[in-house]
């Protein structure tokens, strides 16, 4: 794949690169934020607690389950603004496909 004038190897679609490569403001988007705080709660690895209450007075998510469901939502969005914005670039010619030899 071309960008600017560089030959850049096309990132994996299933792979977070791919989603930093196409999403249109990953550091900014409030689904990345709120998929990073999700495998937070899922694998209980908040920092303070009071960050850990912040989020589920906010979010009402009763088991484990209900955490990876909302996981699999938010991936599945992402992935798929992802995959227009890439499209919408190779469409309007910004960046342009080739093929390995």
């Amino acid at each position: 794949m071309f960008r600017n004038t560089d030959i850049i190897e096309f990132p994996d679609m299933e792979s977070e690169e791919f989603l930093v490569w196409f999403l249109p403001n990953y550091q900014g988007d409030f689904n990345v934020a709120f998929l990073n705080d999700l495998y937070k709660l899922y694998y209980d690895e908040f920092d303070k607690e009071d960050e850990k209450q912040d989020f589920l007075n906010h979010y009402d998510f009763k088991n484990k389950t209900e955490i990876k469901n909302e996981i699999s939502v938010v991936e599945k969005e992402l992935k798929q603004n992802a995959l227009e914005n890439f499209y919408r670039l190779v469409r309007n010619g910004e960046v342009r496909i080739i093929k390995k030899k």
